[in-house]
């Protein structure tokens, strides 16, 4: 889930959530979400939520899909 927020991170916002970024400030999840573009909360919440530093926080594969489902469907009809 980790590595599919990063994935998302990256086609979102162009780069690495952890460019140049040292080892700790990886493993602490010490990222920037970048104000532009704008995305919707519920976007950048499903990013802040895959890029938990601990992995119980982070959502299963099945409650990513429903909130992918919803921020897709909110983003085209909102």
């Amino acid at each position: 889930m980790y590595a599919l927020g990063c994935l998302l991170f990256r086609i979102c916002y162009f780069k690495s959530a952890f460019d140049g970024e040292s080892k700790l400030q990886v493993l602490n999840g010490n990222y920037r979400i970048p104000e532009s573009p704008k995305y919707s909360s519920s976007m950048t919440d499903l990013i802040r939520d895959m890029l938990q530093s601990s992995p119980d926080s982070r959502p299963d594969i099945t409650q990513a899909r429903a909130l992918l489902d919803w921020t897709f469907i909110s983003m085209n009809l909102g």
